[in-house]
């Protein structure tokens, strides 16, 4: 089963590279762009946990849905991004879901 499962991420993490052309957008700006677009702000009071990293935080929610689920918590870990892909793209993939409307 745990074989299946490391099979089943190298497969997830293949199809995330071919998403967006790395030439083009490195840091892989778009790849959470539709998403954030839709995005309500949150409520006054609402206070909201992102996740950002790597593979582990981008498939997190697909082997452990139960975690995320009826929680104010969301996912944009993109499988092989470095630090400094995500020092770029920190601003409009976690600032703007979490900031709260006044």
């Amino acid at each position: 089963m745990k074989i299946f499962r490391l099979l089943l991420l190298g497969m997830y993490s293949l199809k995330a590279f071919g998403q967006n052309d790395p030439k083009t957008d490195w840091p892989n700006l778009g790849k959470y762009a539709a998403e954030n677009a839709r995005l309500p702000a949150p409520g006054k009071h609402e206070k909201r946990v992102v996740f950002m990293g790597n593979s582990i935080t981008e498939f997190w929610s697909k082997f452990d849905s139960s975690f995320f689920a009826g929680k104010p918590y969301i996912n944009r870990g993109i499988s092989g991004q470095s630090s400094p892909q995500m020092l770029l793209r920190f601003r409009q993939d976690v600032s703007t879901s979490s900031q709260p409307s006044w």
